[in-house]
């Protein structure tokens, strides 16, 4: 169990991910340059909607 309010996600591309995501108005951190976060975006949990959203440009990103 966490007390975080955020997730980190390693991915291949997250700075793609990242300026795909702000187009939408999805704000998320590039942690790339953080010593032990390389490749890593930073998101916080948000509400049910919030949440949803997301996974669905995630989704779509795949596509």
């Amino acid at each position: 169990p966490s007390d975080a309010n955020f997730i980190l996600v390693k991915m291949e591309q997250p700075r793609e991910v990242y300026d795909y995501l702000v187009q939408y108005g999805i704000i998320v951190r590039d942690r790339s340059k953080v010593e032990l976060c390389e490749g890593c975006l930073r998101i916080t949990v948000g509400t049910p909607a919030e949440n949803k959203t997301l996974l669905e440009k995630l989704n779509q990103i795949n596509k």
